[in-house]
């Protein structure tokens, strides 16, 4: 889901859908299940279409787990290191599918050099449909799908070339 505002891209994945209201000023508060636990951090909500800041009752947390994985990096090292494969990619929309011939899922535009989509052989004009057994159908669930997984961890990547689908094995790293 895109959250960025103004010229600021940003996009947050694998969130948790709530009806808590978050409004601007109030994201970063725990949201709770019926029993207390934590189970994210609020962080976005859907507003009008006027933008006039109000809750429309569509909210979204970042999960608890991802929150304490970035709270440890930082305490430990300073800064937070995200997985990655080495490819940059574009959704393949339904209208790209149909006037390209073209499956749903993220079409790479560009492999990083030295990284494991490069060294498992991976190229621009591949459209990844599925890693580690997710199904891709978008580069949010492509990063969704990677950031799942740890530097060293080595993940089946299902993929379409001119029109055969094939599969490598391709290992994460970070940055």
């Amino acid at each position: 889901m895109d959250v960025g505002q103004g010229e600021e891209p940003a996009a947050l994945v694998n969130a948790v859908q709530t009806d808590a209201s978050v409004n601007p000023g109030n994201s970063g508060g725990p949201l709770v299940d019926c029993a207390g636990r934590q189970v994210g951090v609020n962080s976005a909500g859907a507003q009008t279409p006027e933008g006039d800041g109000g809750s429309i009752g569509l909210n979204f947390a970042i999960p608890v787990d991802f929150a304490r994985s970035v709270a440890a990096q930082l305490i430990s090292a300073g800064r937070v290191q995200h997985s990655m494969i080495g490819v940059l990619t574009v959704t393949v929309t339904d209208e790209m599918a149909a006037a390209m011939g073209l499956p749903r899922g993220a079409l790479v535009e560009q492999v990083l050099p030295d990284l494991g989509a490069a060294r498992a052989g991976l190229r621009a004009g591949d459209v990844i449909t599925a890693l580690g057994g997710t199904a891709v159908s978008s580069t949010d669930l492509l990063l969704a799908a990677v950031q799942t997984h740890r530097a060293g961890d080595a993940v089946e990547v299902a993929f379409t070339r001119g029109g055969a689908a094939q599969s490598v094995t391709v290992t994460v790293s970070q940055p």
